[in-house]
């Protein structure tokens, strides 16, 4: 799993000023990509490029973004992470934005709006999930977040939530 692996600078922080201006820095992610992308196909696996959110990147923030990237590359070993807590702060609509990268997503990562578990913050699980159906997602589901109480506690219903 990587973002934009060129060192994580935002425009919207100090000293707002990036290394190389979006263009170039595109090239080069793709660039990068497709060697990667040829290791990947040559040993069957993959590598997932996940947007963050504009105060962690500068250049790929959505899944619009990436998908971009990913077509470009038209390599089966790059996909795309669909990032519950990044996708809380740049997509407009999340159901929408699973729906149009679709077949791109390769894992799913799980926190909510304030970084901590699924249903501790105020994220639209349901839309999120009933996407993720309707793209017929299958794989996993994964937990990147911390946890507001003992795990005892929290997991139980997390479990609950995520179920459908």
């Amino acid at each position: 799993m990587s973002p934009n692996a060129f060192g994580v600078f935002s425009k919207r922080l100090p000293p707002f000023a990036v290394p190389r201006d979006d263009d170039e820095s595109l090239r080069l992610l793709v660039a990068a990509l497709r060697e990667v992308a040829a290791v990947g196909e040559e040993h069957g696996s993959a590598v997932f490029l996940e947007p963050l959110n504009r105060f962690e990147d500068y250049l790929i923030n959505t899944l619009a973004q990436a998908s971009r990237v990913v077509d470009e590359i038209a390599s089966p070993a790059v996909r795309v992470i669909a990032d519950t807590f990044h996708m809380s702060i740049e997509e407009a609509d999340i159901g929408a934005a699973i729906r149009a990268a679709g077949h791109r997503i390769g894992h799913v990562q799980l926190g909510d709006s304030n970084r901590l578990e699924p249903g501790a913050g105020h994220y639209d699980w349901d839309e999120t999930l009933t996407a993720l159906e309707d793209i017929g997602y299958d794989g996993w589901l994964a937990m990147e977040c911390g946890l507001s109480g003992e795990p005892r506690d929290v997991l139980p219903r997390v479990s609950e939530l995520l179920k459908r």
